[in-house]
């Protein structure tokens, strides 16, 4: 596992699809399926894609990890989902940073072209300057975003963030280490 935590918000995620193409009929976009779980669907109904589940103290949200370590082709360094009352909120994938270019593929050939995409420098090793690419995909219910340079500049992470995820507590946010 990584050493430095990360938290993403949904704010920061779904900005890119609020200002990308305020035009784009909400019901036009697709619904979010990734493997086997889709957005509007319970844990219980994506059993088949997750390997244990533990619920939360209040009983109405489940974290989950998935059963299958290849996703897109490549293998996974953490996976985690949320599901509260209402289904899929929340959906973290990490790789190994020399896995990029096979998953951003995989993803756009899977999802289509991006609603955004932005490219910022970041600092690397030794004061080395990184370009760090962020690609969000756009849902009827919220957004998946890829970040190339995440944690400790030597992992990829896909987050997938529903709408009702900005709503959470922080504290009860997911984390990937």
């Amino acid at each position: 596992m990584k050493s430095v935590a990360a938290v993403l918000t949904a704010s920061f995620l779904l900005v890119g699809c609020a200002n990308s193409e305020p035009d784009w009929d909400l019901a036009v976009k697709p619904l979010f399926v990734f493997q086997t779980l889709k957005a509007a669907q319970g844990w219980q109904q994506g059993t088949p894609a997750l390997a244990t589940c533990t619920p939360s103290r209040s009983g109405h949200q489940h974290i989950c990890q998935l059963r299958d370590n290849q996703v897109a082709g490549a293998k996974t360094e953490a996976t985690e989902a949320l599901f509260d009352d209402e289904g899929l909120r929340a959906l973290h994938v990490a790789w190994p940073l020399q896995d990029y270019a096979a998953v951003a593929g995989e993803l756009t050939a899977a999802y289509g072209t991006p609603c955004s995409q932005a490219t910022t420098n970041v600092r690397g090793p030794q004061y080395s300057t990184l370009s760090n690419v962020v690609t969000i995909w756009c849902f009827r219910e919220g957004a998946m975003t890829l970040e190339k340079y995440a944690g400790n500049r030597d992992t990829v992470r896909l987050t997938y963030s529903s709408e009702r995820a900005s709503l959470v507590p922080s504290e009860n946010r997911l984390q990937i280490l």
